[in-house]
């Protein structure tokens, strides 16, 4: 066992020195004059991430429980208030802002409140009734 990790040590260190060896160094032969300028014919690297202007194109506002409100659904809701012919000068993004969040505020709740019953628990729960029904009343 002792040689065979003393085997692997000695092959990690072989491929080390190999792999230095194995890298070639760029020529450097070519040289510019500081005074000379550049041909037009001449190939330079542009930077082309500068020519682009950064634009935001949307925002989260608020996050509740798993629902996400951005920017884009307050601006939405204000054009929705508006096209009803709701006054809207009254109302900031803020409150705005905030009936959103209470409504999916609600929702998530909603969620989280909610019983999960299966088809054959409403199925037993409705004939027990109608049965009950059947023996108050009779056939």
């Amino acid at each position: 066992m002792k040689k065979r990790i003393n085997n692997f040590l000695l092959l990690a260190l072989a491929a080390c020195a190999f792999t230095g060896l194995a890298q070639e160094e760029a020529p450097s032969d070519v040289t510019v004059d500081p005074g000379q300028e550049l041909s037009e014919t001449s190939t330079s690297a542009k930077d082309t991430t500068n020519s682009f202007k950064k634009i935001k194109l949307d925002g989260i506002s608020a996050v509740v429980g798993d629902y996400v409100i951005l920017d884009s659904d307050i601006e939405k809701t204000l054009i929705d208030l508006r096209s009803q012919g709701a006054s809207t000068e009254d109302i900031t993004h803020c409150s705005l802002l905030g009936k959103l969040m209470e409504d999916r505020l609600y929702a998530h709740q909603a969620v989280q409140d909610s019983i999960l019953v299966s088809d054959d628990e409403v199925n037993a729960t409705s004939d027990r009734q109608i049965q009950q029904l059947v023996q108050q009343v009779g056939s």
